[in-house]
């Protein structure tokens, strides 16, 4: 809600602000702890793997119980210091992460280390991905919307995803309701990220990314909302929320599917 992982790697795409993974630096060392400049992305971290694993399940990368399908190799994008990594190789999947923040992949790479997971983590922009390196899970939590060509990002990114693959990504949401709890309190009154971290402008309507994404050869197939709960300290799934946190999972068109 009020961070993201892009706070460090907007990122993993050349078309981003460098200025979000070249500010993050300093915080990179607080990747992991609870209490720390990341804090409110572990509390978001819950339920965005609930949606990733009904996803994966309904696309059928994954059986209704147990890991994931055999083989399943995924890609974080601006995975930062490796949250979403960790969760999608604790299931069972062959998981390659990048970043543009140099400190946050150094925090990845070794918090996964000392837990023996298998991470191929990389400091690189999305651009210079190779496109024979298809994926069958692409993810991209809070990156669009620190991209300067967002279009551009997702053409990219199409070019990675394997036929029947998906693409989960989450942002924000361009509302009145998205500029107060995003940039003027989380901001300016609670610091609860540096200031300027967002630019409000660059937020993502829904209708939008399912726009882009149809050009970019994608249609949109699930679109949640997830509304953070004050009292409970936590996030929970909500379709009838989209004003603020939102996200949404992608599959190659029938028409880009032909062409690979």
């Amino acid at each position: 809600m009020l961070q993201t992982e892009t706070m460090s790697s907007s990122s993993s795409s050349a078309d981003a602000s460098r200025s979000s993974s070249d500010g993050i630096d300093a915080f990179a060392s607080e990747w992991w702890q609870l209490d720390g400049a990341f804090s409110m992305l572990h509390k978001m971290q819950p339920a965005r793997m609930r949606y990733l694993r009904e996803q994966m399940v309904k696309h059928a990368l994954a059986p209704q119980r147990g890991g994931l399908r055999a083989d399943l190799r995924a890609l974080d994008i601006g995975c930062g210091g490796g949250l979403m990594s960790e969760a999608l190789a604790r299931l069972g999947a062959k998981v390659s992460a990048i970043d543009s923040s140099k400190e946050s992949v150094l925090v990845a790479r070794r918090h996964a280390e000392e837990r023996g997971l298998s991470i191929d983590y990389r400091t690189m922009a999305l651009e210079e991905m190779e496109e024979e390196r298809a994926f069958d899970l692409l993810c991209a939590m809070e990156v669009i919307e620190h991209a300067d060509d967002p279009r551009r990002f997702l053409e990219r990114a199409s070019r990675l995803l394997k036929k029947d693959g998906i693409f989960v990504l989450s942002t924000l949401n361009r509302t009145a309701e998205s500029w107060v709890k995003g940039i003027l309190v989380a901001e300016r009154l609670l610091a609860f990220v540096p200031r300027g971290t967002h630019a409000w402008e660059k937020f993502v309507a829904p209708g939008e990314l399912e726009r882009w994404g149809e050009a970019a050869g994608l249609e949109m197939a699930d679109l949640c909302g997830m509304r953070y709960r004050l009292g409970y300290g936590d996030f929970v799934l909500d379709s009838a929320s989209l004003s603020f946190n939102y996200i949404a999972t992608f599959r190659l068109s029938p028409a880009a599917k032909g062409r690979r």
